[in-house]
């Protein structure tokens, strides 16, 4: 009975879920603007040296976020780069296989694979795909999603605004604004 009734609510939930996501455009500019610099704020590197860097586990995440970094700048494809991080469990070509057609990069662009060293012995969760590193090397659009992220925050959540960030520390150990 429990089980049923947490199915019940889970469909529940998902159908609430689907009736406002269909309120969204999908052609919006500002929405994709604010989901890639949320995005990027969870799982992006935060340092303020080189470009972009996402890492996520999550296929779909990851499809997401390339496909909103296409639609909201003006990108060279050519300057995409992925790394992969695998176990010993992994086929390396498939896996790189399934993500360049993912991700729609081609594996030409790929870096140098990254074998994860774990012990074969210790219980660990499996994960179908490895770690995807998504690279672009342009810290102007770095900085540009970073800061929407921190405006956005700012206008969402008001009482936010108190908060002051730790400024970031330059390669030569000072501080960034």
């Amino acid at each position: 009975a429990n089980h049923q009734k947490r199915l019940d609510q889970l469909a529940t939930v998902e159908r609430e879920a689907k009736e406002l996501v269909q309120q969204h455009r999908t052609n919006d500019p500002l929405l994709a603007r604010a989901l890639l610099a949320t995005l990027y704020w969870a799982e992006g590197s935060k340092h303020d040296r080189g470009g972009v860097t996402f890492a996520n586990t999550d296929p779909a995440l990851a499809y997401l976020f390339i496909a909103l970094l296409r639609q909201c700048f003006s990108i060279d494809e050519r300057r995409i780069r992925i790394r992969l991080h695998i176990h010993h469990y992994h086929n390396q070509a498939k896996v790189i296989d399934y993500w360049s057609e993912l991700l729609k990069v081609p594996t030409n662009q790929f870096q140098k694979l990254f074998m994860k060293p774990r012990s074969q012995r210790k219980r660990f969760r499996r994960n179908f795909a490895g770690i995807c590193y998504i690279r672009y090397g342009d810290s102007r659009i770095r900085r540009s999603i970073m800061a929407y992220a921190f405006s956005l925050q700012h206008h969402l959540a008001p009482i936010a605004q108190r908060i002051e960030r730790v400024p970031a520390e330059d390669e030569a150990g000072g501080s960034i604004p």
